[in-house]
């Protein structure tokens, strides 16, 4: 049987080492706590990115859209006069202005994509 001087220090002991275990537990939590803030946090920041950039992205859609709809127009347009008018040479030359430019902005658009 323990003397009374060592249930004390037993007691004290298993106290200590409670006490000890129960702070170990607390801080695991309060770091788990933490991360799982700061993942969260991260989260919204690479969600907020990704909404911002597909708003960017349709922006740019909404922009160079009705521009490619009116080349397109004007290309057909000469393309018509083209072949209904006997002065083919001038407007041939007008023709392959007009598609370059269309080239250049179809290569900027789809580079931007």
């Amino acid at each position: 049987m323990a003397t009374q001087e060592e249930q004390n220090f037993i007691a004290k002991s298993r106290n200590e080492f409670v006490l000890s275990a129960e702070n170990a537990i607390k801080e695991i939590k309060d770091k788990f706590a933490e991360f799982h803030s700061q993942l969260d946090q991260r989260k919204l920041e690479l969600i907020q990115s990704i909404q911002k950039t597909q708003a960017d992205v349709l922006q740019k859609f909404d922009e160079t859209t009705p521009k490619l709809i009116e080349i397109q127009q004007c290309r057909d347009s000469t393309i018509s006069i083209l072949t209904n008018n006997s002065n083919k040479q001038l407007l041939e030359t007008q023709l392959h202005s007009f598609t370059t430019e269309i080239d250049e902005i179809v290569e900027k658009t789809t580079r931007f994509h």
